[in-house]
């Protein structure tokens, strides 16, 4: 995502990056049974029909567990994904949901 930093900063908004690799690392240790897990995806399928797209609903799914788990441990309010194509097509999903 591109921003002006300082732009923001001197509105009071305080920013804090994260590597996509550490998001995927976490989510490559996520488990499907985990709670949050669970939960997120009950969200997912109240929000939009999910029947027949399992593989990336779950993938899609643990990326808002990760990007949350990183939000709540930084103590951050607002999120912003670089949603072009990077994650697409190297990922496999596209964030909108998330």
């Amino acid at each position: 995502m591109r921003y002006k930093r300082k732009l923001l900063e001197r509105y009071g908004i305080s920013v804090v990056t994260l590597d996509l690799s550490d998001i995927f690392g976490t989510i490559g240790r996520m488990k499907d049974d985990e709670p949050e897990v669970k939960t997120k995806l009950a969200a997912i399928q109240a929000y939009v029909p999910t029947d027949g797209i399992p593989a990336p609903l779950m993938k899609m799914t643990k990326l808002g567990v990760a990007i949350e788990r990183f939000m709540k441990d930084a103590h951050c309010t607002v999120s912003a994904v670089q949603c072009w194509t990077s994650l697409e097509e190297n990922f496999g999903v596209v964030p909108c949901t998330s």
